[in-house]
This record gives C-alpha cells, structure tokens and sequence, in this order.
C-alpha cells in the first residue's frame, strides 16, 4: 500500500489507524537507538572474531610441536601443528570460506609464526586428525596442560567437546541372499554401515558438564548435502531424501547445547531420544527435565525416562497405543483433559520447547543449512566444528 493510499484510508477510518513510522513506536515516542543491547552486542561480535584470530599463540604452536617432533624421532618431522588445523577448520565454517580463503586469511599469522602456508591436501588430510580416535586432539589436550604449567593464560578451550561414548542403532538394510557374491556385498555394506555408525557418536558439551541440575528440550532437524555430497558412501539407499539429520538437546535457560550427534536419515527422531540422553548422563551432564514434541511420544521413550527418574514432557499424541503401564504420561494426559492443552503446557513448562526450534533457526542463520562433503565422517566432523563455534558464539553472547 501506498502512502497516499494509507492516508485516505486513515482519513476514511477518522485516524484510529495511524500509519506506523519506523522511527516511532505505536504510542508515537520516538526509539532511542543509543540504548538497549545493541551496543552490547556488537562488541561481543567484534570479540568473537578476534577471539578466533588471536587463538594460535606461539607458545602454543611451539608446545604441539614439541609433543609432535620429541628428541630422536625417526622420519620427516610435522611441520603444522593440530591447533593449526583446527582454527583453519574453524575459520572455514565460520565465514562459509574455501580452503584457499581461509588460508589466504591467515598468511600473515602463519608467517610470524614460521609456518609455510599448507595446500588443500595437506589440510583435507590433517582434519583426519581430529576423527574418532585421531591424535589432533590428544595433541592439542597435553599442549594445554603443558602451557598451564609454565603459565601461559589462554581465553579459552579450543577444544570445546568431548565423545561420550554411546551410539545410536544403525544397521545397513539387509538382503534376501541368493549367491555367495551378494552375500559378500552385504558384508560389504554391513562394514561400511558400522563405520557410520561409529560416527554418529553423542557428543557433549564441555560448559555443559557439572553444575545445576539443568532442563533440556530435545529435537532433530535436516542438513542438506550439496555438490559432491549428494553421493553417500553408503549406497542402498532406496529413496531420494538426500539429507543428514543432526539432533541436539538445547539447554533452556541458556539456550546453550548440552549434547547432539549427527545422523544419517535413520534412526528416526523418537529412537535417538534415548542416546542422547545416556549420552548426556553419561558424561556428567545434570539432567532434571526433558521436553519434546510429540514425535517422541513414544512407550519405548517413556519406559527408558521411567528408568532414568528424569521427568519427561512430551507434546502427547492424540491416537497412542496405551500399554496402561505408563503411569506418568497417564497423569500428564490427566492434565490435558482438565485444563486443555495451552494451558496445560504453561503448567508442565512445555511452552518454552520452541526455543529448540529457535536454536535450529539460528545455527542454520550463522553456518548455513548444507554441507558439501562427500563422506559421511567428514559430515560428522564439519557439524562438530559448526557446533564449537556456536557453543563460542553463544558464550560471548551470554556475557554481553
């Protein structure tokens, strides 16, 4: 509409429908724009950059490269150490850049240091490093400790994750075998789907281990695969969905990520609930109270949250196959029944749930929402990058 036209109709309507000004608010003060967050939040911008940029110290450099190249070491010496390799994989995720631009970006820094600037090979290979039982991060792990120990002050962990031990159910779809060569294809097929599985590990975040007991929402949301990524290693799939699926448990105080894990496009939602909650409890996250929506609504779910004592609440279903074992969701569904569901929700807190959806929002905003790598491990790996950026991004943001 416009603005001649917003003016008759205000005129026809006797000005109860003032047009609105972007300067003004709907009682007509005038906003100050020199106040609220905003300030704040700029410089806790400025710091997160800078942050990333003044991360590889040379005491630091020199501490890797000490643990790398010990006295009397046989063969050609390591030239980059693992927290290079790193804060490279950091830099490329977090702007969206190419190899070359993010090592185009640190020239300068990787000549003061006396480091020669590594080619896309060199960088493609050392990310290997910091996989599922790599050495990156036991390298990067003893050189903290080294600089503690000669008072070296860092601000912060570079490494802000930690494996927790437990997988989801994965399994390659099986054949009706007919002939001794499809039955090596399926063994074939089985190697490779537990190699994935492998890597669908639930990882847990550092600043999420110890202190408060803690209330979490759970959920999952898709992650396109471009370019070269479209062909997965795993190659029965039967449909054309060509997705990974990430599923995270966000703190709703915080808004912080307590655990996630990426996935293929199975298991399901529901059947990860489970892992990434004795993932969670298994590296000493606090955990008090579980909320979903009602893909998890599930007797499966219930009778593993009965067994761990963590409250669970659930958007529930209306068609659910009652067992009339569940007696904590029989008392939920109670309160639905009584009150009716929104006001129900506000009781039991399960109104604060979208603030997972929020989460997705915003990481998807920051990192994009598509990976463009072709194996299903080094998926994995650029999503636990992505995830330690935004546990550093939200981090600075609390402090502002």
């Amino acid at each position: 509409m416009t603005g001649s036209r917003r003016d008759k109709k205000d005129k026809k309507s006797g000005g109860k429908n003032p047009a609105r000004s972007k300067n003004r608010d709907a009682f007509g003060t005038k906003y100050d724009t020199r106040k609220g967050h905003w300030t704040a939040l700029d410089k806790a911008i400025l710091k997160e950059g800078r942050l990333l940029d003044t991360w590889l110290k040379p005491e630091r450099v020199a501490a890797e490269l000490e643990i790398l190249n010990p006295p009397g070491k046989i063969g050609r010496p390591y030239e980059y150490p693992p927290s290079l390799i790193l804060y490279l994989s950091y830099l490329k995720e977090d702007g969206g850049r190419s190899y070359r631009r993010a090592v185009s970006r640190t020239s300068v820094l990787l000549e003061s240091q006396g480091l020669p600037e590594p080619n896309y090979s060199t960088l493609h290979k050392s990310q290997l490093k910091f996989e599922s039982g790599g050495f990156g991060l036991r390298v990067i792990s003893e050189a903290t400790v080294i600089l503690a120990g000669r008072d070296v002050t860092e601000e912060f962990d570079p490494l802000r994750i930690i494996g927790s031990g437990i997988f989801p159910d994965y399994e390659a779809p099986q054949m009706i075998l007919t002939s001794q060569a499809e039955a090596e294809l399926q063994a074939e097929r089985d190697r490779e789907a537990e190699k994935i599985r492998r890597s669908m590990e639930v990882k847990v975040l550092k600043s999420a281990l110890g202190g408060e007991d803690i209330s979490v929402a759970v959920d999952g949301s898709g992650e396109g695969i471009s370019g070269p990524g479209i062909y997965l290693e795993h190659i029965w799939l039967t449909s054309n969905r060509r997705f990974i699926k990430q599923h995270a448990m966000i703190d709703l105080r915080t808004k912080k990520v307590v655990a996630f894990a990426t996935t293929m496009e199975k298991p399901g939602d529901a059947r990860m609930m489970p892992p990434l909650v004795s993932g969670a409890i298994q590296a000493g996250v606090r955990l008090k109270w579980v909320s979903a929506d009602s893909a998890y609504d599930t007797v499966a779910n219930w009778e593993f949250m009965d067994d761990t004592g963590i409250a669970f609440c659930p958007n529930l279903k209306e068609k659910f196959e009652d067992c009339g074992k569940l007696l904590r969701r029989e008392a939920l569904q109670d309160l639905d029944r009584y009150f009716g569901k929104d006001l129900a929700h506000r009781i039991t807190g399960y109104n604060l749930r979208w603030l997972v959806e929020a989460f997705f929002s915003v990481f998807k905003k920051l990192f994009g929402d598509r990976v463009a790598n072709r194996l299903f491990e080094r998926m994995s790996l650029t999503m636990q990058y992505r995830y330690s950026l935004y546990d550093i991004h939200r981090e600075i943001m609390l402090e502002a």
